[in-house]
């Protein structure tokens, strides 16, 4: 459709030079040195001999008048740093490193703030100082990260760098604010961006972790928003020095919510008990103290109260005969390690490819870049491989899930199956990831995370406060203490919080991880779970109004209820 009016036209206009400004300023620099080279050409020409007759003869040269163009336009690409240069990231930058100047332009320069969902800031420029800060400190480094003109620019603040920074304008607001900078640099800036992240459940979840190496991930399960995304141990953005924290040995800078992936233990029996469910599995399995043995292995997969039963000195009977809602409460390796076979590889292969593993998974698309936590990996299953397909239905083997994956799992059960696309960006439409499995089976097994906590190993999280659905996983890992899990959502009949928890070497999945998920879960509930099902944008904030970071988009309405595998030991995963 054609423009039909002056502003259509201009709308168009700029849309069009927003959408090719790169070229714009390229041309430009290349036309500079042109121009430049030309110059000098023009200079060696006319002088000595032309120059002196010309002006014997009182006339100037015929090359002046091009000499006169090319100073002038060496002069309006050096008026384009000075009027224009707080657009260009890479001028910024490059001032606030290398001026020392009082009337550095970069310094009056703000740069957009990040907000949590309420509007609280996470990153913002202190005109006092000089200087970007981070009032939550370490509680939101490895999401947000840090913009540094040192050490430059990590997670957010680098994947929405242009929109913060205020460069690359793609609509008239954005144009005219750009007017309104050439005049003024005191004022301008760049957009805000507001994430979904709440503050107060970020910061309490890296409190819980109390600096042992884990991760709290929390999802709200309509939609997809990521509420808490906490890594530990962490770092203060404040005062960053990545040469000193990448010689520490607990890697504070490494993300383990989206870069680490352990073995899951007892927690992916989730996914096995789905698998199960859609096949409409209703028999039940023998499941003796001696375990179970795969072909080709030469020790059994057990219990964890064989392994009990003999450090207390006594003998273990076995569960005998269990159905499938029973063996998820009792988390029976010996059952699951049986049921896996049964389905079938194929099977297996298959509702892993639904649950989105061995695919990175983008949670943060911006003006610059993206943020993405890795691919969780499962093996390619082969019918032959009986033993390993026992493994891995049990959480072990050649298998490893990111934190934000086995999230992602316990908010598809508590959405009805739906898998919702995570997001951290405030104001974004709803999108599905994939449908990971059947309403009935999501329903099947979200009754049994339930009947876990009321009656299986799960029962610490039993609380007044909220009605919790969950499942403990103990991963167990080579030359180490075992992984600590516990994956759950809330309340059971209308979900506000889906939530993963890891702690590295934390032992048993109720010992370290489920405490940490009921306090979080407990302070949610505190907020009220209307807060957490609505997006309260643009609330509580202290600043003047900054403009929205463009491409976002109105909210839809909620409803609904280490890097490498760990090696595992042929005995199996504890729950």
């Amino acid at each position: 459709m054609q423009p039909d009016s002056p502003n259509e036209l201009f709308r168009a206009a700029a849309a069009f030079v927003a959408a090719h400004a790169t070229d714009v300023v390229r041309g430009a620099r290349f036309a500079f040195f042109i121009l430049a080279g030309l110059f000098l050409l023009a200079l060696w020409r006319a002088a000595p001999a032309p120059m002196r007759a010309a002006g014997a003869r009182g006339r100037p040269p015929r090359t002046f008048p091009f000499l006169v163009l090319c100073f002038l336009a060496i002069l309006a690409y050096q008026a384009t740093w000075q009027l224009a240069g707080f657009t260009r990231p890479a001028f910024i930058a490059f001032m606030r490193r290398h001026s020392h100047r009082t009337t550095n332009p970069a310094e009056s320069h703000a740069r957009g703030r990040i907000l949590d969902r309420r509007g609280a800031p996470l990153a913002v420029d202190d005109a006092a100082a000089g200087r970007r800060t981070y009032p939550l400190g370490p509680a939101c480094a490895h999401l947000v990260g840090y913009a540094d003109p040192m050490y430059g620019l990590t997670g957010i603040e680098n994947a929405d760098d242009q929109s913060l920074s205020g460069a690359g304008a793609s609509a008239l607001e954005d144009w005219r604010a750009f007017g309104q900078g050439m005049l003024d640099h005191a004022r301008a800036s760049g957009n805000d961006v507001q994430l979904t992240i709440d503050a107060t459940l970020q910061a309490r979840a890296l409190e819980l972790l109390a600096g042992r190496p884990g991760a709290v991930v929390g999802i709200r399960p309509a939609d997809g928003a990521i509420l808490i995304m906490a890594s530990s141990p962490s770092f203060d953005p404040n005062r960053v020095d990545p040469a000193r924290l990448n010689r520490q040995a607990n890697t504070p800078m490494f993300n383990r919510a989206l870069q680490g992936r352990y073995a899951p233990g007892s927690s992916f029996k989730i996914i096995t008990a789905c698998r199960a469910a859609e096949a409409g599995f209703k028999g039940t399995i023998d499941c003796p103290a001696a375990g179970y043995t795969p072909p080709g292995y030469a020790k059994p997969i057990r219990d964890h109260e064989y392994a009990e039963a003999q450090r207390r000195g006594s003998t273990w009977k076995g569960h005998g005969k269990l159905d499938l809602e029973e063996a998820f409460a009792r988390s029976s390796n010996v059952f699951f390690a049986r049921l896996g076979p049964q389905l079938g590889a194929s099977a297996l292969n298959d509702i892993a490819a639904r649950f989105r593993f061995n695919q990175p998974i983008p949670i943060f698309t911006g003006s610059s870049g993206s943020v993405a936590a890795d691919a969780s990996a499962f093996p390619d299953l082969s019918p032959r491989a009986v033993g390993e397909t026992a493994q891995v239905a049990i959480g072990q083997g050649r298998l490893a899930v990111t934190p934000l994956q086995m999230a992602l799992v316990a908010a598809a059960i508590a959405n009805g199956g739906t898998m919702m696309a995570p997001q951290c960006r405030a104001r974004q439409p709803r999108e599905t990831l994939s449908q990971a499995t059947t309403p009935a089976a999501a329903k099947r097994v979200g009754a049994m995370m339930r009947g876990s906590v009321l009656h299986g190993t799960s029962r610490r999280a039993n609380i007044p406060e909220v009605d919790i659905a969950g499942k403990t996983g103990t991963a167990q890992n080579a030359g180490s203490r075992d992984h600590s899990w516990f994956v759950c959502f809330g309340p059971y009949t209308r979900p506000g919080l889906a939530l993963a928890v890891v702690v590295e070497g934390g032992g048993f999945g109720a010992q370290s991880a489920l405490p940490i998920a009921v306090d979080v879960m407990r302070l949610a509930a505190k907020q009220g779970w209307p807060a957490l099902a609505e997006p309260a944008l643009g609330a509580g904030t202290t600043e003047g109004p900054r403009r929205a970071s463009p491409g976002s988009a109105p909210p839809r309405g909620a409803s609904g209820p280490g890097r490498a595998p760990q090696a595992s030991a042929p005995t199996g995963g504890k729950p």
